[in-house]
């Protein structure tokens, strides 16, 4: 979730849509409520919790947007990718869930996603956030893993 940028747009975006956001760091999850706060927005829950381990019923979730860690201040453990795909494939409801990966790793989550027969590859768009060349990875949940 970090600050919640990508939460605040999704609410903004989708106001019918019940949003919530998790980050296993309880600073970044004040920050994010603090921002939440200040655009008002009521249909947002925050959670601490890990996006490869969440607390949700298989098959429960529509979508999820997972800003990995990326940068020179920030560590991805390595296999990280595919730890957050295979959560993502028990929690997305088969067939038309899906998942936005955010990354600077292309090769990582497109070998991830070949990997695990449970996706099917959309889109891959290269956007820059703050100087850094990121990539966001639309990928939906295949009806039978």
């Amino acid at each position: 979730v970090g600050k919640g940028g990508c939460l605040v747009e999704a609410a903004l975006a989708c106001p019918s849509a019940l949003c919530l956001g998790a980050d296993t760091n309880p600073d970044q999850l004040a920050a994010c409520a603090a921002n939440l706060h200040h655009a008002a927005l009521r249909q947002v829950g925050l959670l601490q919790a890990d996006a490869a381990r969440l607390p949700f019923a298989s098959g429960s979730v529509d979508a999820m947007v997972v800003d990995l860690p990326f940068g020179k201040r920030h560590a991805r453990p390595k296999g990280l990718e595919a730890e957050v795909l295979a959560e993502a494939r028990r929690v997305l409801r088969p067939g038309s869930g899906r998942i936005v990966l955010m990354t600077t790793g292309k090769a990582s989550v497109h070998k991830a996603v070949a990997e695990d027969c449970g996706w099917q590859p959309v889109s891959r768009t290269e956007v820059v956030l703050g100087g850094l060349k990121v990539w966001l990875h639309l990928i939906r949940r295949a009806s039978n893993p």
